[in-house]
């Protein structure tokens, strides 16, 4: 069963006419990988809003809303909520100087 399938079994009964979609993009080759364009993200995220987030999982998710407000996949005066899951400590194996900010230890 696909994470799809499952969504839809989940909300199959549902009484709210729910939207959804699922994207896939933003995974950077999966669970914990990395690239230079999300350092970027996750760097130009903190400098506009001073929340460091992590590249296992809030970092992508970060990412990946940027990219869909590029491309106006959202209706005007839409309110947006994102939700940082936290686990910053993973931050501590990147390379000194890659990000922005630094967890403290």
């Amino acid at each position: 069963m696909t994470i799809a399938d499952e969504i839809e079994t989940l909300i199959a009964n549902n009484p709210y006419q729910t939207r959804y979609s699922i994207e896939h993009r933003f995974h950077f080759g999966g669970y914990a990988k990395k690239n230079n364009l999300l350092f970027e993200s996750m760097n130009k995220f903190y400098l506009n809003h001073s929340i460091p987030t992590d590249f296992v999982y809030t970092g992508k998710m970060v990412c990946g809303f940027e990219q869909l407000v590029i491309e106006n996949r959202f209706p005007k005066n839409v309110k947006i909520l994102l939700i940082h899951s936290g686990g910053l400590q993973g931050n501590r194996t990147i390379q000194n100087g890659v990000l922005g900010f630094r967890i403290k230890d």
